[in-house]
């Protein structure tokens, strides 16, 4: 008896053992390593500041980021054993060898250029930024930004990344200003000349020295440019100035380019168009360029609608000429009141006349000034046939009418 109930008991443990195999196949299976170091996602997350994260243009101070995450916030798992490691590796590579070959091509383009012929410039390595629309490189100072915060003067200490980071965001702004000024309505406006316009800042005047030889064919510490193409200079100590300059500068590289580079251009219109983008920036205009150099304007650089109309209810301003006895001035010749006369004359086109005025003179003073050296056709064609003098009383009236008596600060 004993001996047939041990038997029956064994047999049916075994039975109970197999039933619980057929149900549970997965039992007899494997089971998957662990990894403790990332939990099987093959990715391990990086440290990335905060300013660094999502931001609207490529930067090689993200792609270098001592990490090594080149912006992605993630790194491949190191545990060789992770059984998600490969997976992993491969994504990293197919999003991060694009952003690496970028900074080698753009280290190429601007460093390779402008230093490499140089040994006690060979290793200069710039940051390098790349917006919708611009090539942003240079190595950049530490720099104090100021800036209003209600109603109080506040100072931020931008190091040379962040600063390279604050230019990108500025110079995409000036382009957005100069379409409004054209009206332009046509979509993403392109450069004709380049695929994208190229600023450079350079910390030493060695460096910008050199920059501008090398892609300018001179040299000239305080700035350099190739019409329609880039702009570069040394990065001043005064930030504010250094911004003015950049403003300035990427607004005539948008007026050469628009409607195209031709040998012969209005300086008085040209010089207006930039000082109207820089006033609208900051209130304020800085650059009074005499070719390379900058010089007292004598007049006012502030309040420019009050002052304008101060002089224009005087019975006799000598300091508010007629455009013709300024018209044909070269950069050297043209004074400060010419310049914010012009100033002027461009805000009443945009603000006042419209008509897509600004932009169509731009068209017009390249299509017909070149062969004839003569701006009244393109007066006459863009503002309805009007003589000068009846554009000056038109201007005339509606500054007198819209421009305040008295501005604050």
């Amino acid at each position: 008896m004993k001996t047939t109930a041990g038997t029956s008991l064994a047999l049916l443990l075994l039975a109970l053992l197999g039933t619980l195999a057929a149900v549970s196949p997965c039992s007899a299976e494997k089971k998957e390593y662990y990894c403790n170091v990332c939990h099987n996602t093959g990715k391990v997350k990086t440290k990335l500041p905060e300013e660094y994260k999502n931001l609207p243009f490529k930067s090689s101070v993200v792609v270098e980021y001592k990490t090594g995450c080149c912006g992605l916030g993630w790194v491949p798992c190191p545990n060789k054993r992770c059984p998600k490691r490969a997976a992993a590796i491969e994504e990293f590579k197919r999003l991060t060898e694009p952003l690496k070959m970028w900074l080698r091509e753009r280290r190429k383009a601007v460093e390779g250029k402008a230093f490499a012929k140089d040994p006690k410039l060979a290793k200069v390595r710039a940051m390098h930024a790349e917006t919708d629309h611009f090539y942003l490189a240079g190595t950049f100072k530490k720099r104090v930004v100021k800036y209003l915060y209600k109603g109080m003067v506040k100072k931020k200490i931008y190091d040379p990344p962040h600063s390279l980071h604050l230019y990108a965001r500025r110079i995409e702004d000036v382009y957005r200003r100069f379409l409004k000024l054209i009206s332009w309505k046509g979509g993403d406006y392109r450069p004709h000349y380049t695929d994208k316009w190229l600023i450079m800042i350079w910390e030493k005047k060695e460096q910008q020295a050199a920059a501008s030889f090398a892609f300018c064919n001179f040299t000239n510490e305080a700035g350099a440019s190739v019409e329609a193409v880039l702009y570069t200079t040394w990065d001043d100590t005064d930030d504010l100035y250094l911004h003015h300059k950049i403003v300035n500068a990427i607004a005539c590289l948008m007026t050469e380019d628009y409607g195209g580079v031709v040998e012969r251009f209005p300086v008085w219109f040209k010089e207006a168009i930039a000082h109207w983008i820089e006033y609208d920036v900051f209130g304020e205009l800085r650059i009074f360029n005499a070719g390379e150099v900058d010089f007292n304007p004598n007049c006012p650089t502030r309040k420019l609608k009050s002052a304008i109309k101060k002089e224009l209810k005087k019975k006799r301003s000598r300091r508010i000429k007629p455009i013709t006895e300024f018209m044909n001035h070269n950069i050297m010749d043209l004074t400060g009141w010419e310049r914010i006369k012009g100033w002027s004359l461009v805000d009443w086109m945009l603000n006042g006349y419209g008509k897509n005025s600004v932009s169509r003179l731009i068209l017009s003073f390249k299509k017909n000034y070149p062969e004839t050296k003569n701006q009244v056709p393109s007066f006459r064609e863009v503002f309805d046939g009007m003589h000068l003098d009846e554009i000056y009383e038109a201007w005339r009236e509606w500054v007198l009418e819209t421009y305040p008596d008295e501005e604050d600060d």
